[in-house]
């Protein structure tokens, strides 16, 4: 068991090799789910360290999507716009208990969201979970 949290913790900070895209692909797969995966990024660029939170955050999402929300499909978009960008991560899965207290998967992705001054909003239903980041230019 710790060596597989070494082997996470060691996933969650090293760099990427792959696209965004096939870098989650490559984390569904590892899971061995046939989610249906969209990402459309309409050629955004974003600086190495928030890419590199992004897509920590992202891999954080399947996990938890994975493993808790039975969902078929999950699309991903990082948009440009005038202030910055805004990425967004959309489920349609069974949603999130909002009784339930935040494990320590959120408390990482917010504060990921922090160390890049990004806000986090979270909207869930028994249709699915919507995260969406503004991201600062």
């Amino acid at each position: 068991m710790i060596e597989k949290v070494r082997t996470e913790i060691y996933e969650l900070r090293s760099e990427p090799v792959e696209t965004f895209e096939n870098s989650l692909r490559a984390v569904l797969a590892d899971l061995r789910s046939s989610i249906e995966l969209s990402v459309d990024r309409s050629d955004c660029l974003l600086n190495h360290d928030v890419e590199r939170e992004i897509l920590a955050i992202s891999v954080e999402l399947l996990r938890n999507t994975v493993k808790h929300s039975g969902a078929s499909v999950i699309e991903i978009s990082i948009a440009k716009h005038e202030n910055g960008h805004t990425y967004s991560y959309k489920d349609n899965g069974k949603g999130i208990d909002a009784h339930q207290s935040p494990g320590y998967g959120l408390r990482g992705i917010l504060e990921r969201c922090s160390s890049i001054e990004s806000e986090l909003t979270m909207a869930s239903n028994e249709l699915g979970t919507h995260f969406v980041i503004a991201i600062p230019q």
